[in-house]
C-alpha cells in the first residue's frame, strides 16, 4: 500500500461496474471527510493507476482536499481488462453503495464485451446465473445508436456504438428487446429508476392535496409544458386505454349502435373533452372530423360512448360535457 496523489488516478468507464457515479454519495463522503472520518484505501491497477475500487472516495477526496492530496492505495496487477473488471465487480458487489439491478445489467454487458463468460460474471456479483439471465432478458435493449462509445471530457460515457447492448432503467424496462434512439439512451441514463406510475402518482398526490409550490416559477413553467404535452398525447393515451380495457358483457357494441366502434368513438370524445367542455353537437363535429364521416353515422353511438367514458369522470354542466 502506498500514498498516491488523488489527481493521478484514472477513471476508465470501460472497467467501471456501475452505470454512473453517484454524486450524492460523493457528497456524503465529503461530509464524512469534513467530520474527520478516515475512508478505506482505494484499489488501482499498478501499471496505469486505473481505479478498480474507490471511485466515489477518490472524487470525494478531490472535491474536499484537491487533486494533490495523497490517498492510501493498494496497487494490483491484472492479466487482462476482463480480470480487472471482475475484480471491480467483486469489490462493488460486497461493500459500499449497493449495486442496483441496472448496475448489474450494465456490468454484465461490459463483462461479456470483454470475453468473460456469464457464469464468471455471476460469481463475481455473488448472484446465480439464473438471476443474471433474467436481468439480461428484462433489462436489455439491442440499441441503435449513432455515435461511438467514448469518454466525454467530464469523464462521463457518451452513447455506445451501433449494435451495443444497453442496460435499461426500471422506468423503461418495457423497452427491453427494442432499439433505442440516441436521445432515448441519454434519457435512460438520467431516469430515477422507479416505475412510471410512481412518478405520475407523486404528481397527482401533490395536485390533489394542494401541495404544489405555486411560487416556484421553474416548476410552474414545467407544469405548463407538461399540460401541452398531455394535450398533444391525449388521443394516443385514450386509444391505448381503450385497447387495454375489457369489453362489457359479450364484448359486442351496445344494441342499436351504428357506424364506428363505440370504443373508438369514446377515445375521440375523451380527446375532445381533454381540450375543453363541449356540447353534444360539438362532440359530434369533433368525432366526424377525426373519422371523416357524417353526423348521421355516428349520432347513435355518441351517448353510448359518453357512458363508456364515465370512468374518466365525465359530467354535464350548462349544456356542455366536460371531464370532471
Amino acid at each position: 500500500m502506498k500514498p498516491i496523489k488523488a489527481g493521478k488516478f484514472v477513471f476508465d468507464f470501460s472497467i467501471y461496474p456501475r452505470a454512473s457515479v453517484d454524486e450524492q454519495h460523493v457528497n456524503y463522503l465529503v461530509e464524512a471527510l469534513r467530520s474527520g472520518a478516515e475512508l478505506p484505501p482505494v484499489i488501482a491497477e499498478e501499471r496505469t493507476y486505473r481505479l478498480v475500487d474507490g471511485w466515489h472516495r477518490v472524487r470525494a477526496y478531490i472535491k474536499f482536499y484537491g487533486p494533490e492530496h495523497p490517498i492510501e492505495c493498494i496497487l494490483k496487477r491484472y492479466s487482462s481488462d476482463g480480470d480487472l473488471l471482475m475484480d471491480a465487480i467483486r469489490y462493488n458487489a460486497t461493500h459500499g453503495r449497493r449495486m442496483s439491478t441496472f448496475d448489474r445489467a450494465h456490468a454484465a454487458i461490459a463483462g461479456e464485451g470483454k470475453g468473460v463468460v456469464r457464469a464468471k460474471i455471476a460469481e463475481a456479483m455473488a448472484v446465480t446465473v439464473e438471476y443474471l439471465d433474467k436481468i439480461l432478458v428484462d433489462r436489455l435493449s439491442p440499441g441503435k445508436i449513432q455515435s461511438k462509445r467514448i469518454q466525454a471530457p467530464n469523464g462521463s460515457p457518451v452513447a455506445p456504438s451501433i449494435g451495443t447492448r444497453i442496460a435499461l432503467k426500471n422506468t423503461i424496462r418495457w423497452k427491453a428487446g427494442q432499439e433505442l434512439t440516441e436521445n432515448q439512451w441519454a434519457i435512460n441514463k438520467k431516469l430515477g429508476g422507479m416505475h412510471q406510475l410512481f412518478y405520475v402518482n407523486q404528481l397527482v398526490m401533490l395536485i390533489e392535496a394542494d401541495l404544489l409550490d405555486k411560487s416556484n416559477e421553474p416548476l410552474l413553467e414545467k407544469l405548463v409544458h407538461l399540460k401541452g404535452l398531455l394535450n398533444k398525447e391525449s388521443l394516443k393515451i385514450a386509444e391505448a386505454v381503450e385497447t387495454q380495457s375489457k369489453p362489457a358483457g359479450n364484448g359486442k357494441s351496445p344494441r342499436g349502435s351504428k357506424g364506428p366502434k363505440e370504443g373508438t368513438i369514446a377515445s375521440y370524445i375523451l380527446h375532445a373533452l381533454t381540450l375543453g367542455p363541449k356540447t353534444i353537437d360539438q362532440l359530434t363535429t369533433e368525432v366526424c372530423r377525426h373519422k371523416q364521416t357524417n353526423a348521421t353515422s355516428v349520432e347513435g353511438t355518441i351517448y353510448a360512448s359518453l357512458r363508456k367514458v364515465y370512468g374518466y369522470d365525465v359530467a354535464k354542466e350548462n349544456g356542455k360535457w366536460r371531464l370532471g
